[in-house]
């Protein structure tokens, strides 16, 4: 697993795990919450990302991968308590 830190945020963690595409019937993908959910996060990380990968070329699915695998550490952690 990448480290990026330990800057857990559940909410951040949350959205990248529920974020998902959609094909459109142009072929073109559009790429969003599922509705009633929110990617405010997901978009902000998005810019962020955009505006440090001139400056750094770190792998781009790394931060993503590093979210969801805590996400998934999390869930298994869940299910072990219950």
């Amino acid at each position: 697993m990448m480290s990026f830190g330990r800057y857990n945020d559940p909410v951040l963690v949350n959205e990248l795990v529920a974020y998902q595409g959609e094909r459109l019937p142009s072929g073109l993908i559009r790429y969003s919450a599922p509705s009633g959910q929110h990617d405010d996060c997901v978009m902000a990380l998005a810019m962020v990302w955009s505006a440090v990968a001139g400056q750094c070329r770190m792998a781009q699915q790394g931060l993503f991968d590093y979210y969801r695998e805590l996400y998934e550490e999390r869930a298994q952690r869940t299910e072990r308590d219950v």
